[in-house]
């Protein structure tokens, strides 16, 4: 138990890697507890220890193992509660993220609101109550034999949550259900539309509130997971993020302004990660849509034109640029072609110096250099090379 907001609460934390100091810090939902729904926190808690990723699983006032009544919950205090918890760990100088399920969705976008240096944000179907609060003789509402005081739907109400994700400032990564018997369609457009351009809401049609099977939850968490481990990283990268690095952040840019939106690949995109892992660094690779690469290659030369590269190398799709590292093109289905990710949606974006730049999680890139080193050329040329990325990458998956 933990004195925190003047509450003595049931508090988890799991620490790891104390050098790293960087913590996820979870939130229940209505009626849950630490644990989250069927143990998915806890399952997530432990993908991120692998990660060296510290956590902080807690039960709000009057649920689960922390003291009062259920009776007297309250949404503010939910959200003082969390923000008191960041708090303590920002103060001691840790990256710290958020993650919520639920009203503990809601939470995490309304705290986060208030928290601008937190590194991102996960929430899982959350519920804005955009709905027009309606009282009742009573003075509570009961469910599933709990009863909870109405200033607890009037305060979630009244917390204005779409508003609140409008003013969140860190990346977020929010799951909807198109089966939620909870969170109404108009409730999740309320989201959609507040959503900023580095929160990302993905919806999955047939998906229920919580009762997710267990690989339906599986791939939820390990895009969650993947998204706070990227973007936490995130928040200490201006330490070793490397010149080549930073350029290629620059080009990326230039390229978005213009219309396209590549992702970052090849060894450039592993010394995010891995800081200067090698001596220097060639070409910047990207991968793009592969129309890029076919009905609008001669746009996509434009383009580059524009942003002072010329081409020298057709076949390879590479530019030459007389102040920045030269730039080569390639089609982003390779991905897929070589099962690196089943599906693109899980490229998802890390911010970095104002800008959203997509590229693999560590894990996708071993699977990538992994497969990449069977190649007869690389065996040939590079193999000694692509080993010891290999064995850098596995360090951190």
């Amino acid at each position: 138990m933990k004195l925190i907001n003047k509450h003595r609460l049931a508090f988890y934390e799991t620490q790891v890697a104390p050098e790293k100091k960087l913590i996820v810090i979870f939130c229940h939902g209505f009626r849950s507890s630490s644990i989250g729904p069927n143990r998915f926190f806890i399952r997530a808690a432990l993908q991120l220890a692998k990660r060296g990723i510290a956590s902080v699983r807690f039960d709000q006032y009057g649920s689960g193992n922390s003291e009062g009544d259920f009776m007297n919950s309250s949404f503010n205090d939910w959200v003082d509660t969390t923000v008191a918890i960041c708090e303590v760990y920002l103060n001691k100088g840790y990256g710290v993220a958020l993650f919520g399920q639920s009203m503990g969705g809601a939470t995490v976008i309304a705290a986060g609101s208030k928290l601008p240096n937190i590194a991102a944000v996960v929430s899982w179907v959350p519920d804005p109550s955009i709905d027009t609060f309606e009282s009742s003789d009573l003075g509570f509402h009961e469910e599933c034999g709990e009863r909870v005081s109405e200033r607890f739907w009037e305060e979630a109400h009244a917390a204005k949550i779409p508003e609140a994700l409008s003013a969140l400032q860190p990346p977020a990564y929010i799951v909807q259900c198109g089966d939620d018997e909870y969170v109404s369609e108009e409730n999740h457009q309320s989201i959609t539309k507040h959503a900023q351009s580095n929160h990302v809401v993905e919806m999955f049609p047939s998906y229920p509130h919580s009762s997710w099977t267990y690989d339906q939850a599986t791939m939820i968490i390990d895009k969650s997971v993947s998204f706070l481990a990227s973007n936490l990283e995130a928040s200490r990268q201006h330490i070793r993020l490397t010149p080549h690095f930073k350029k290629a952040v620059e080009v990326i840019q230039g390229l978005q302004q213009l219309g396209v939106d590549p992702i970052l690949y090849g060894s450039t995109g592993v010394s995010y990660y891995l800081g200067a892992f090698k001596p220097s660094f060639g070409d910047i690779d990207f991968l793009v849509p592969d129309s890029w690469l076919e009905k609008n290659w001669s746009k996509l030369q434009d383009i580059m034109m524009k942003l002072g590269y010329a081409l020298i190398n057709e076949h390879e799709h590479e530019f030459t640029h007389p102040k920045q590292p030269s730039v080569a093109f390639a089609k982003e289905s390779i991905l897929l072609r070589d099962k690196i990710v089943k599906s693109l949606n899980e490229i998802l974006p890390i911010r970095i110096q104002n800008t959203n730049v997509r590229t693999l999680t560590p894990s996708t890139f071993r699977k990538a250099y992994e497969f990449s080193i069977k190649d007869g050329y690389r065996i040939e040329q590079r193999s000694k090379d692509d080993a010891s990325i290999i064995k850098l990458l596995k360090g951190l998956c």
